[in-house]
Order: C-alpha cells, then structure tokens, then sequence
C-alpha cells in the first residue's frame, strides 16, 4: 500500500505514525481505533514469527508471562471476580501495541519512522502550546 505524497512513497507504518500522534488528541475512539487496526494489519502481514530476534521473543515472552501473571493475581485476591477480569482482559492490546511498535522501529531501515513519530509529536505540541495560550488569552477554544 504505497501513496505518493509531497513526492515520497509511504507505506501502512509510516502513515499510522503521521496519524496517530494527532489522533490522540481527539478522545479515545479514534486511538483505540488505530491500535486495533495496527494490531489487526500487523498479524495479517505477519502470520510467522520466525524472524523476530532473540532478545525480542524474550521480552514478548516476559511481557506475557507478567501480564497473565497480574491477571490471575487479580482474578485470585479480588472480591468480585467479574469486575476484576472485565477490568484487566483488554489490557492485552496495549502489550501487543507497544510490542508491534517496538518491531515496526527496530525493522525500519532507514529510521524514518522514529523522526515521523518525534517530527509530529513536536508539531501536535506546538499545536496544543498554540491553543492553550489563544484559551487563556481570549477564553475561547479554537478547536
């Protein structure tokens, strides 16, 4: 999935960092959104695991093992069960999101996608700096 944009070819990676930086700012529908979409892809494209590094599968597997870990620490010392699984279940998205992400940037080779993330990052910064120094001055939210 490649698009021409301001004359250079971006892939699906590279266009979820431009949008889901500024995407958080707009609640949490659109960012989680995002991460099912990225998570979804991801295992799409990726249906073997063959080529992940060493060091990688371990901390996947360390980062699992904790997370069943808190899971069943909750399920077992909670006073009512249901609320604490419904609670602490869709956690799992987060692991697999930043475990992705982690893969996405140690696999771009020509680290593009670390300035995206920093290059807007900064100009969401600057954005909300802008319109919080307009809300304070005027007392009106521009967005």
């Amino acid at each position: 999935m490649n698009n021409k944009l301001l004359g250079e070819n971006l892939n699906f990676n590279q266009i979820f960092f431009i949008i889901f930086i500024p995407a958080l700012v707009s609640g949490p529908l659109i960012p989680e959104l995002l991460i099912f979409i990225l998570i979804s892809y991801y295992f799409y494209k990726n249906r073997q695991f063959s080529n992940l590094t060493k060091n990688f599968k371990l901390f996947s597997i360390f980062l699992m093992t904790f997370y069943v870990y808190l899971n069943l620490n909750t399920f077992f010392f909670s006073f009512d069960f249901n609320l604490s699984i419904k609670s602490t279940l869709p956690y799992i998205r987060l692991i697999l999101f930043s475990l992705i992400i982690g893969k996405i940037l140690i696999e771009d080779e020509n680290k593009i996608l670390g300035k995206l993330l920093v290059y807007s990052s900064l100009v969401l910064l600057f954005i909300l700096l802008f319109d919080s120094l307009i809300q304070l001055k005027t007392g009106q939210n521009i967005f």
